[in-house]
């Protein structure tokens, strides 16, 4: 009887309808799975075509920065000296990491403050700029302050 049991088991599996589904569908690739794959693929694309621009940008990132630096390096420069040293001109900054940008230069402008910003007269407008070439355009950092007679370190 036992062995009766066990045969009508073993052929009603076989014959079930559910048994014949999973055969078929373990055969072929379901639509989920296509679709799945076909957006992995979409989303990996997008990422590779977008890299090179992120690296330009990074990089662009670090040359204005580091211009940025130089720029606000050579205005405390020129807060630390008495105000009566402030001499009207321009001049060229010399700091060696002008070096690691593209043709990398700059200068200093010092002058007289318009009376508008500063009506007694005793104050100086210093400007400090810094150039370089990126993709053959000019791309420049400008920092101005006044620095008044009497002022923080008078």
């Amino acid at each position: 009887m036992y062995l009766s049991f066990l045969t009508m088991l073993f052929f009603q599996q076989e014959k079930s309808p559910s048994r014949f589904f999973k055969n078929k569908r373990s055969s072929g690739v379901s639509i989920v799975e296509v679709l799945l794959v076909v957006s992995l693929v979409g989303f990996l694309v997008l990422l590779i075509s977008n890299t090179p621009s992120s690296i330009n940008l990074i990089g662009k990132a670090r040359k204005t920065d580091l211009a940025r630096e130089i720029a606000l390096k050579q205005i405390e420069a020129k807060r630390e000296l008495l105000y009566v040293n402030l001499t009207d001109g321009t001049s060229p900054i010399s700091d060696p990491r002008l070096n690691q940008l593209p043709a990398g230069s700059g200068q200093i402008i010092i002058g007289d403050c318009d009376l508008i910003t500063c009506p007694d007269g005793n104050a100086k407008k210093v400007t400090s700029e810094v150039f370089w070439k990126e993709a053959g355009k000019t791309q420049s950092v400008k920092f101005t302050t006044i620095i008044a007679k009497g002022g923080l370190n008078q």
